[in-house]
């Protein structure tokens, strides 16, 4: 089931933001300027904010011993 009420709308950054409980309302609140998201997206090419990167996972101090060694015997098998 599809429920409109209550939307939240925003104006020029999150935290300006108005919350509507019916068309009445958001006929007002976008009088003042207020939008979703999604329009802002649409018009502007891009959110507000742009995501944050994923972060990966920390390298191990055994990583860096396994990487050492491999180093090492390339060195070694070079210099044969």
């Amino acid at each position: 089931m599809f429920v409109e009420y209550p939307k939240q709308l925003y104006r020029a950054s999150y935290e300006d933001t108005a919350v509507v409980n019916d068309a009445d309302q958001e006929a007002g609140a976008r009088a003042d300027g207020f939008e979703m998201f999604s329009e802002i997206y649409e018009r502007e090419g891009q959110f507000p904010a742009p995501a944050k990167a994923k972060r990966g996972r920390k390298a191990s101090a055994t990583d860096a011993g396994a990487e050492d060694a491999t180093a090492a015997v390339d060195a070694v098998e070079v210099a044969q």
